[in-house]
């Protein structure tokens, strides 16, 4: 059975904030080890890896710096990540004015949009 629309509007949406974001590899990787270290138990700390708090510090530092969007929307159509409200067009031989499609757009804002980005991160320690 295929995902629901809320699914498929999550993936796009985290695949277009991740584009977005430019984030360096290196928080990347640690929200990856931090999320196997929440879900399978403490991993000791090396070079890649230097424990879980520290971890989320490091997170948050860079989360803190304003590169993540307060809203967004996603055309489930086009599956495009849109930063901005959807604008509506007017309609050259009629002169109207056309709303967007809303059916086709689900929107995200606030803690949605950092749960889709740190998943269970978010109130296990890291608080944004």
């Amino acid at each position: 059975m295929g995902k629901n629309i809320r699914d498929r509007a999550r993936d796009i949406a985290r695949e277009g904030l991740w584009e977005r974001l430019h984030a360096p590899a290196q928080i990347r990787a640690l929200i990856r080890l931090a999320l196997r270290d929440l879900w399978d138990g403490p991993y000791p700390s090396s070079d890649e890896w230097p424990g879980y708090c520290p971890a989320l510090r490091q997170i948050h530092a860079w989360a803190s710096r304003g590169h993540i969007p307060g809203r967004l929307w996603v055309d489930i159509q086009s599956e495009e990540t849109l930063f901005s409200e959807p604008q509506g067009y007017t309609d050259e031989e009629t002169g109207q004015y056309v709303e967007p499609l809303w059916e086709d757009y689900y929107h995200f804002e606030g803690g949605d949009i950092y749960r889709l980005l740190f998943g269970e991160l978010i109130g296990n320690g890291l608080n944004l």
